[in-house]
Formats: C-alpha cells, structure tokens, sequence
C-alpha cells in the first residue's frame, strides 16, 4: 500500500512540474515582443498600410455590406475607392497571392508557385513547402529580379504582422501561437488551458482575441510611423478551414470592422496624414463536402505510384529531403488551397534522380506508359468525380484545358495577345463573350470575363504554365469537392 500511495504520489508531482515547465514555456513565449530597437531614417512623405484579410467571403461581405452591419468598411468604401472584381493571382492562396500586392508583379513573377511546389533543379529538399515551421524558406526562394516595397524602402523603418513573404522588412511580428490555439480551439490541450484560472483565457485566444492582438501590434508599430506597413488577419481563413461557413464566421467580420476602426482611429490619433490604407484579399472561401482523392485514384486505377509529402512542417524549419528518395515514384502531387492542385511527372524513360529534371508535355502525357499499354493522364485526370478543370501544356505555344468532356486550346498568338480555339464544348464557359480562334488583348480578356466563373483564366494559366518551375499538369475541382 505504502509503495502505491508513493508512485501515485510521485506520478503527481511529475504530472504537476510537466505541467508548471509548459505553462511557464506557454506564458514567456505566447504573445510577440512589439519593441523594436532599429535606427533609421526618419519616415518622410506617403506612407502606406496594407492590411490583408485572409480568406474573405466577396458575397458575405457585400451582404453585410448592404444589412449595414458593417459600418466601418461601408464608410472606407464611400470616401475612397472600391475594386469588386480584383483579379490577383492563380492559384489564389496565402502567400503567393502577396506578392501582386507587394510588387505590382503578376505572381508566378516571384519565382515561387504556390504554398508547395516541386523545383526540379534541386538535389534535396525538392519539395518547396511553406506550411508551418519551413514558411521561413518562402522569402529564401524568393526571384530576386524585382524588388518588393519593403526593398524598395530599405532605409526606412518598415513593419510587418503574420506574412511569409516580407523579404527586406525590418520589423516582422508573427502571432503563431495565438492562431494555432484559435484554430485549434477544441482540440488538444487548448480546451483545457483555457480553463486556467485567471490567465486560461489569455494562454490559449480564440479567432476574437487573436485578430484583437494583432491590432494590438499594429498599433504599436504605428508609433514608430513604418514608411511600408503589412497586416495580416488570418481568422476568418483559419476558422473556415476547420469549421466551415457557420454563424462565428459572420461575427468574426463584424468583428474585424470594429479592428479596422481600431486602426483608422490610431493613425488618426498619430497625426499620420499621408498614410494610404489598402484592404485587400487574397482569397475567397468556399464549403467542400467530399474529399477528391486523386493520388489514390491514380494508383489504384492506373497502377503509378504518386508522392505527396508531408502536408505541414511542424519539427524543422529545413527542407532536406533528397531527390533520391523519389526514384521509385512516378509523380508528385502537390495541394495549393483547397481547390486546386499540381502535378509533377518523372520522365519514364530516365533511369535515377535525373528522372525528375524536365518537365513532362503533350505527347508524353496522352500517352503515359503504364505497365500494360499507356494512358492519355489529363484525360484520366479530368473525368475523375469531382475535378472540374485539367490544364496542361501541349507545347511551348500551346495549352489544353480540360473540363469533363469539353477541350480547348490556349495560344498566344503575339505578346500579349491570346486566343481560344475550342475543339469539344467550352470549358472555360465563355460562353461565346470570347470567340473561338480571335486573339485578345490580356486587357481586353479581364474587361470580358471579370464576371464569369473563370475570370481572365486564358492569362492566368498561360502565365502559370510558362514559368520556370511549372507543374506538368494543373487541376481544379468543382463546387462541393
């Protein structure tokens, strides 16, 4: 008996030390340090704050909008300039959908494709994913061919808040701790540590308390006047993700019209006249139901083995894996959002590692060696239950897009100037606006299609497909899925 009371004891007593060493770890590193201790010339003339909303609802927000349940947004929409339709960048995803905003660069521009991506000129680490620990290799991977406005202003105290893609700021804020215990609000330990007397709620926020601290931040770094300032509000993407479309979405926008106010009133308060205010997004949202599996379908139906990595990086903030490691393998499959994915094929030809160097085109893709006979791979891609648009490149002049059993062809036919030659059904659903085989200016191509379901599609794919890196085949799927 006495030897039981002593290791339940003892078994305590650890329970209790673990549990002080995590709270103490928790409580020093929960909430970034807003000091900042940088000399440098004193901000001078236009200043400007973007502030991002990640994963914002166009057709929630211009509900409450018109409800005027959002006072705030519907007083910067009056006094100043609102862009309904902003065509950014495909695949829009955080990330790389910053780098239009912060260059005035198209985004495959930056050199970069996504929030993962396969460089195949790389021995190791091959997979470039910027999902958790490892987003600090966005900046590395960055082209260095133009220069963002944190660069362009070197010499200037310049401020950024929950961004990856900051290359040259000085000031960088990141509330991770923050988003994940909000994010992962019913998971884990954060239910309980919310529990916590006294200071519970404050070790483990939820999406309010998040979004409420970054305003925090913000204000602090506008003390010091950033001549280049970048916010981003991550809730409503991260509770989506989990959760869905439900009541807490609509209350955390609402809620982030009284942050904006917060902001506004703080630079109002500052004096800081000539500072611009820029809201933007980087993407919309949208519920899936039903789960497309592509890489499993491939391998069961077709036999080829397909990577996909790891989906987040948690333990290192390195990406070291060998190219060697993929020589048994027979593509990648990489997912850019929820809704879109890439895939990368090694050339069956090829013995080893070399296998992975060029990308794969037209002929070998329709006509991909199986281990009985080949197969057409877009085509296989493309009628799979839930894939709405296949893309892939024919030639170096010359796209296909596929959308079930509808083809068409992109080209340019000049610089700037594209054409679309359907051969089976429109899958781009133009619906006779652009017609078939006549080249249109990219301009005119955004004026036309702004409205319809795949807005500038022509432009944005061509400039995705002819990129240095490009996947070999780029997909989509339809509402639901």
């Amino acid at each position: 008996m006495k030897i039981w009371i002593k290791k339940t004891f003892l078994g305590a007593l650890l329970f209790l030390v673990i549990l002080f060493i995590t709270l103490v770890t928790i409580l020093t590193n929960m909430d970034p340090d807003a000091s900042y201790e940088g000399q440098h010339i004193t901000t001078t003339d236009k200043t400007v704050t973007i502030v991002l909303i990640d994963g914002l609802s166009k057709k929630i927000f211009e509900q409450y909008i018109n409800e005027g349940q959002l006072p705030h947004f519907k007083k910067l929409i009056d006094e100043s300039i609102y862009i309904r339709n902003g065509i950014g960048a495909f695949p829009s995803m955080t990330g790389y959908a910053f780098y239009p905003f912060l260059t005035g660069m198209k985004a495959p521009d930056s050199g970069i494709y996504g929030l993962r991506w396969f460089d195949r000129s790389l021995d190791k680490g091959n997979l470039r994913n910027y999902v958790g620990r490892t987003n600090v290799q966005m900046n590395n991977d960055l082209s260095i061919q133009f220069k963002n406005l944190f660069e362009l202003n070197e010499d200037y105290y310049t401020a950024s808040i929950n961004t990856y893609l900051n290359r040259g700021v000085h000031h960088s804020l990141k509330t991770g701790w923050a988003h994940t215990t909000a994010k992962y609000s019913k998971a884990s330990l954060f239910p309980f540590l919310r529990t916590v007397p006294f200071f519970g709620k404050d070790i483990s926020k939820d999406h309010f308390q998040h979004e409420t601290l970054v305003t925090d931040l913000a204000i602090e770094q506008l003390k010091l006047n950033p001549k280049v300032q970048w916010i981003t509000y991550p809730s409503l993407d991260a509770h989506n993700h989990v959760h869905g479309t439900d009541e807490t979405y609509y209350d955390l926008l609402q809620h982030l019209d009284g942050e904006l106010y917060r902001l506004d009133q703080a630079i109002e308060a500052l004096n800081q006249k000539d500072r611009m205010v820029v809201v933007v997004s980087d993407h919309g949202i949208l519920d899936v139901d039903v789960n497309v599996d592509v890489p499993s379908i491939i391998e069961k139906e077709l036999e080829l083995t397909i990577e996909r990595g790891p989906s987040t990086h948690l333990g290192t903030n390195q990406l070291e894996d060998p190219l060697s490691e993929f020589v048994d393998d027979d593509g990648f499959f990489v997912i850019n959002g929820n809704l879109s994915a890439y895939i990368y094929m090694k050339d069956p030809e090829i013995e080893g590692s070399e296998a992975w160097r060029s990308p794969i085109e037209g002929e070998m893709l329709t006509h991909y060696p199986l281990k009985n006979g080949v197969v057409n791979l877009p085509a296989f891609i493309s009628s799979i239950e839930g894939v709405e648009l296949t893309t892939f490149k024919l030639s170096q002049d010359t796209l296909v897009v596929l959308h079930s059993n509808d083809k068409a062809f992109i080209t340019m036919d000049s610089i700037d100037y594209y054409s679309y030659h359907p051969t089976a059904g429109d899958p781009l659903l133009f619906h006779d606006l652009i017609k078939p085989g006549k080249p249109y200016q990219k301009d005119s191509l955004l004026l036309l299609t702004a409205d319809l379901d795949f807005p500038y599609s022509m432009v944005r794919l061509w400039e995705l497909m002819q990129a240095e890196n490009a996947p070999d085949i780029v997909l989509t799927t339809k509402k639901g899925y």
